[in-house]
């Protein structure tokens, strides 16, 4: 028997898995006022940037463009975020760059951003607005901008002391976790689409601390609108990722050994239950940017349970080293999964007849 496999990135999940078992389950798409016409449906960031743009902060080209590839400069940068803030601190005086015109469009959004200390002048007294942001810059704008704590710490090898609290700040906040390889590259540029996926992810940071205690109390509406970091700190892989290294159930000690045990039970479910649709879900550091996003797909559109029970049986798969079946009579849609301890992945099987 052939089993469909899907190793699904953080960014492709939430596309990929609408459209499983041999039919199409369709999600329900948001509408908007205004779209680009260089942003496609099946750009990872299309909800962002047009809900950013129906809400203000995004205008786009008269061309009715967004250019979501290219690099976004400084003064591009400082627009965005004056329209979405409107309260940045001032920390430091203003002196007027000298290749700063006032008649410049820019001249106020800059003025600000320069005034809350998140952009400087270069040696020569200009400011360089046509200039490409970089990581670095951007880490800064956003922590300050968006008030996020900058306690904790991050695990990326690459970052100079000057943007260390920053990089921490959005490592923390589930904001981005940098690349594969565990570096920042604080000195690299990034494109629009990337500095508005950021600057959202920012804003719609959510400070308060949630319990799984708590969700017993909580709608489905309630869990799904909850942010990055809520839900990071609620599905215990994640959490353990974010505190330390991923451990094993109580008894166990050689997480080969265990996982080795588990593979062969879930492959004989696969064939006991006929399944026919296969998925692998990573569950670390690297792939907490999205998570929300991602969470409603493997609930809604995946598992078809409700968050609550989605999160439960996540961490109990987890916590018991055991592979979870599920047999939902109501609808002929069987599942079963496991949590594979050497690559931090959830492994699901799904069957819908």
């Amino acid at each position: 028997m052939k089993f469909k496999k899907l190793l699904l990135s953080a960014a492709a999940f939430a596309f990929v898995s609408t459209s499983v078992l041999g039919g199409t389950m369709e999600a329900e798409a948001a509408t908007y006022n205004k779209t680009f016409k260089d942003v496609s449906k099946s750009n990872a960031n299309y909800d962002v940037i047009h809900t950013m743009a129906q809400e203000g902060v995004i205008s786009g080209y008269e061309d009715g463009t967004f250019k979501p590839n290219q690099t976004v400069n400084r003064k591009q940068a400082a627009a965005l975020i004056n329209r979405s803030v409107k309260d940045l601190p001032k920390t430091t005086s203003f002196n007027k760059p000298k290749d700063l015109s006032t008649s410049n469009v820019y001249y106020t959004d800059i003025k600000k951003l320069m005034e809350a200390g998140l952009l400087e002048a270069d040696n020569k007294g200009n400011i360089n607005p046509n200039k490409s942001l970089t990581r670095g810059e951007m880490a800064k704008i956003l922590t300050v901008a968006y008030n996020l704590d900058t306690r904790g710490s991050h695990e990326m090898k690459d970052v100079s002391s000057k943007y260390d609290k920053y990089v921490t700040a959005l490592s923390v906040a589930y904001i981005t976790s940098g690349f594969e390889d565990r570096t920042f590259r604080e000195n690299q540029s990034l494109t629009r689409a990337h500095y508005a996926a950021f600057m959202y992810r920012a804003q719609y940071f959510k400070t308060t601390e949630v319990t799984l205690d708590d969700l017993k109390t909580m709608t489905d509406a309630e869990i799904l609108a909850l942010g990055n970091n809520q839900l990071g700190r609620l599905i215990l892989p994640y959490r353990k990722a974010f505190y330390g290294k991923v451990t094993l159930p109580e008894g166990q000690n050689d997480a080969s050994v265990l996982t080795e045990q588990l593979k062969k039970q879930y492959n004989a479910k696969l064939v006991e239950m006929n399944t026919n649709y296969n998925i692998s879900y990573p569950m670390n550091l690297s792939d907490t940017a999205n998570l929300n996003h991602k969470f409603n797909g493997l609930s809604g559109n995946v598992l078809q349970l409700s968050p609550l029970d989605t999160i439960n049986l996540i961490n109990e798969a987890y916590t018991t080293g055991k592979v979870m079946t599920f047999d939902k009579t109501s609808n002929s849609r069987k599942f079963v999964m496991y949590f594979n301890y050497l690559e931090s992945r959830l492994y699901i099987a799904v069957n819908s007849n």
